[in-house]
């Protein structure tokens, strides 16, 4: 065999060979830098809905309290107005429809917001997670009720405030705990904030004094003075720990 003949048939076998390895190789990074662009792009636009999505929400019950205290026969005042005054049938019945409706649709809002922070928070602790969510979603769903059923009920009314007021008091705590835990690559910096610990105190002072005037309003004059500022100081709590996710979670690993 001449060696012309032998460089032909060596060439013709090897050369498509190496050319597929190369193209094979190339197709792979090129896959494997189109997923983790992937992953990457559906992270940010994850992360931008639910920017947009939670500040709506809170938007959403600005406008129709802004409406319901508009329409309010007489000068809305908070600190002798309570929050659920604003949905009452007597008090305010043109705007009460508003904001009845509104707080509906508003905690209902609530829960896939609750369940996108399940997800996220899981892995650091998934025990105190599930727990905080079901609380949370508790509190949700009774925030609707509080819309669902207008204070000019009574018992029912005031259960569901309860309810929606101390399901996001136990949910916002323990979603802190998990957050400043060890595990967590926001741990270091919640635990040596001053401004997380400030509203740490804020959120539980205002919390726990909105709870226990609810209850002792109806015994104690002083104390149904001072319910209505209490009652929109915490309210103020909710909506900051609320919004605060929206900041904490593209910070957070998953």
């Amino acid at each position: 065999m001449h060696n012309d003949d032998f460089e032909e048939i060596f060439y013709t076998n090897t050369e498509p060979q190496e050319i597929y390895e190369k193209e094979s190789k190339k197709k792979e990074i090129y896959l494997k830098s189109g997923i983790n662009k992937k992953k990457i792009y559906s992270k940010g636009m994850e992360n931008w809905v639910h920017f947009i999505y939670t500040w709506s929400i809170l938007l959403g019950l600005a406008v129709v309290s802004i409406i319901a205290q508009a329409k309010f026969p007489t000068r809305f005042n908070y600190f002798i107005n309570t929050i659920s005054e604003q949905g009452s049938i007597i008090l305010n019945p043109i705007g009460g429809i508003v904001w009845r409706i509104g707080v509906l649709i508003n905690g209902i809002a609530h829960i896939p917001h609750n369940l996108l922070v399940y997800k996220k928070i899981f892995y650091i602790n998934p025990l105190w997670s599930k727990i905080s969510t079901i609380f949370a979603l508790i509190a949700a769903v009774s925030f609707s009720f509080v819309g669902a059923i207008p204070v000019d009920y009574g018992t029912y009314h005031n259960l569901a405030s309860i309810f929606a007021f101390v399901g996001y008091y136990i949910s916002a705590i323990l979603g802190f705990i998990i957050l400043a835990s060890k595990n967590s690559p926001l741990g270091n910096y919640l635990r040596n904030s001053k401004k997380a610990l400030g509203f740490l105190i804020y959120f539980l002072f205002s919390g726990a004094g909105c709870v226990f005037s609810s209850i002792l309003s109806s015994k104690i004059v002083f104390v149904a003075a001072i319910y209505p500022f209490l009652e929109w100081n915490y309210l103020l709590a909710i909506c900051i720990w609320f919004v605060s996710w929206v900041y904490l979670l593209p910070k957070l690993k998953k």
